[in-house]
């Protein structure tokens, strides 16, 4: 007998470890009504947005699983989506070095600029590292998009 989404969805509790649906539902950030109406039969699939909260808080969750019953509950190395390749950074050219008309900073001047320098590198960081979480988002909704669309088939 193939499994429904409900189904899916319990298992899916069990799987990631929650003490029950209610767990379940306040750490995806929907009501339990809305999870106990999905394993009542009172509403058949979840939501779009139920599902980018489900990706959102547990991304190791295969949702191609729970939509369509393929594969396993949770993704492993050899079914995650193939992201694309990065691209190579371009290099400038140096700019010729001219020299300074004023002295060299002092040692108290250096470690400023340095510790200005480190700042702006963690800053460079986390803002890189967001910008990744959100291309990570927008693949995870076109993702699901897909997923809904062969639902509907």
């Amino acid at each position: 007998m193939e499994s429904t989404t409900a189904d899916r969805l319990q298992e899916l509790v069990k799987v990631l470890g929650a003490k029950s649906v209610s767990a379940f539902a306040a750490s995806i950030g929907v009501r339990s009504t809305v999870l106990a109406n999905m394993l009542g039969g009172r509403m058949s699939k979840p939501s779009f947005d139920t599902l980018e909260k489900i990706k959102a808080q547990y991304p190791q969750v295969n949702l191609e699983w729970l939509v369509m019953g393929n594969g396993s509950p949770l993704l492993t190395r050899t079914n995650t989506y193939a992201l694309p390749p990065e691209p190579a950074p371009t290099m400038l050219a140096e700019p010729p070095i001219k020299p300074l008309s004023k002295p060299a900073p002092s040692q108290a001047e250096a470690a400023e600029l340095r510790a200005a320098l480190a700042e702006c590198q963690k800053e460079l960081a986390a803002w890189q590292e967001k910008a990744e979480t959100y291309r990570q988002l927008a693949e995870d909704r076109q993702t699901i998009i897909e997923l809904m669309k062969k639902a509907a088939r």
